[in-house]
């Protein structure tokens, strides 16, 4: 395949979509200039026999995906270029599949930009960053662009780990599980639970690992219910880089068992916190009488300690915020669990579900509130 000139790609760079573009935000510019100088600064510390580094986006998916739909447009070669990851869960449908994309360097310019070719591939890099954090803002959303992968090896060497990495069987089971590594919402609930050979194992040939920094937190009734784009602060981005560890120090791990209970539990707190502070804020819940991310963390893992998981989990969640006239209460606040009577009727729910197979948690728990009524 032949290089196109520069004055080609200059061409295809100030026509895309059709003349018609928006100035990206100042902060989404100083982050691509912040990707441009720490991947330059990696590749002057290069020995001259390294292999080059390179810049890859991880895309959640490449059907159905924006920053796919523009990345054909504007440098085909490498949309031609990029790696499906070969997880047999997506066989026959890998468009699905997460996909490890070639950067060109043109969008990661040295030292600033000095052509319009530059200044373009810089801001059409800035708009994905900048719709990043509008995805990453509502939470639940699908996210399109889940990392910036800095590596010395190809984009199929990288997309083989990854295979890897998603092939997780869960702490103490003997099935495989898919692990969604590429969301960044399931990496940063986990990510600071690793130990330094665990964050080596996860990167393997990937030298840094950019991911946009995900909201943990109360959600506002107001965010909640907006219809438009969200144009609030954006979000800033984590940098996961490879430590520095012994190769006999990471002897004891395995890629496919990497996580122990607590960290498996972790990286799969994300969509059960959101949606319980969905709840909350859909209920007009004030921002200041929703659980912090520590105690929406600790609820979780207090769930999932009891063996709850899918809509049982959810429900525990749920019932361990008390909104205004539930049970009495004044206004929104935490269910101690602690309490005696709270105690004893969630040891019978749990008691109920264990011996009546098929019953659910909010079921069980409904029977013993029933029940200790006079």
């Amino acid at each position: 395949m032949r290089h196109r000139t520069l004055a080609e790609l200059e061409q295809t760079l100030l026509g895309s979509s059709s003349g018609q573009t928006v100035e990206p935000p100042p902060d989404a510019v100083a982050r691509c200039q912040e990707f441009a100088a720490a991947y330059h600064s990696r590749k002057h510390q290069q020995a001259p026999e390294d292999r080059p580094l390179r810049a890859y986006l991880l895309l959640d998916r490449w059907d159905d995906s924006a920053v796919a739909a523009q990345l054909t447009e504007v440098w085909p070669e490498a949309a031609e270029s990029r790696a499906a990851v070969p997880d047999t869960f997506y066989a026959g449908r890998e468009g699905e599949a997460p996909c490890v994309v070639p950067l060109p360097e043109i969008a990661l310019p040295d030292g600033g930009t000095n052509t319009l070719a530059q200044a373009r591939a810089q801001e059409i890099l800035a708009e994905w960053l900048q719709a990043a954090s509008r995805q990453a803002h509502k939470r639940l959303a699908p996210q399109d662009l889940c990392a910036m992968l800095f590596s010395t090896d190809s984009a199929d060497w990288v997309a083989q780990h990854l295979a890897k990495l998603g092939f997780q069987y869960a702490p103490g089971g003997t099935s495989v599980r898919m692990f969604r590594y590429q969301d960044p919402r399931v990496m940063q609930r986990v990510w600071p639970e690793l130990s330094a050979a665990q964050q080596s194992m996860w990167l393997g040939p990937i030298q840094i690992w950019w991911s946009l920094i995900q909201p943990w937190g109360p959600w506002a009734p107001e965010d909640l219910m907006e219809s438009g784009e969200r144009t609030g602060p954006p979000a800033d981005w984590f940098k996961a880089e490879q430590p520095t560890v012994p190769v006999e120090k990471t002897g004891g791990v395995m890629l496919n068992r990497l996580l122990n209970a607590e960290q498996w539990h972790a990286a799969h707190a994300s969509a059960w916190g959101h949606r319980s502070w969905a709840a909350l804020a859909s209920a007009r819940t004030p921002v200041t009488q929703q659980p912090d991310g520590a105690t929406m963390s600790a609820a979780i893992a207090r769930g999932q300690r009891l063996g709850l998981d899918d809509q049982d989990l959810d429900a525990f969640i749920e019932l361990s915020w008390l909104l205004p006239g539930e049970e009495h209460a004044g206004h929104a606040q935490a269910r101690s669990w602690d309490d005696a009577s709270n105690r004893q009727a969630l040891e019978q729910a749990l008691h109920q579900m264990r011996n009546q197979q098929g019953l659910r948690f909010t079921s069980a728990w409904l029977n013993t509130r029933t029940s200790s009524r006079p």
